[in-house]
């Protein structure tokens, strides 16, 4: 039996996998419907390319980029607000 770790998602100590720098248990995992490798082919084969992306990579990098800048902004924010209460 594995160590026992709390998982990010839903906050329960549970045997969890080292998923992308974040541990995250089994049943967390189930409920995010990750694409299956063949998915991700035949998406990457759908892909038509724009002026931000030139192919499935790209975009998926440049997605990646505008998240991290949202909750960036999103966690400015909200820690501006806690700073104001406190």
């Amino acid at each position: 039996m594995g160590n026992l770790t709390l998982c990010v998602l839903c906050d329960n100590k549970n045997i969890c996998r080292h998923l992308f720098d974040f541990n995250v248990c089994d049943d967390c995992i189930a409920g995010l419907r990750l694409f299956t490798e063949d998915t991700v082919v035949r998406l990457s084969k759908e892909f038509t390319p724009t002026q931000e992306s030139k192919d499935y990579k790209e975009e998926i990098e440049r997605r990646l980029k505008i998240l991290d800048q949202e909750y960036i902004k999103k966690k400015i924010k909200l820690e501006d607000i806690r700073s104001k209460i406190e």
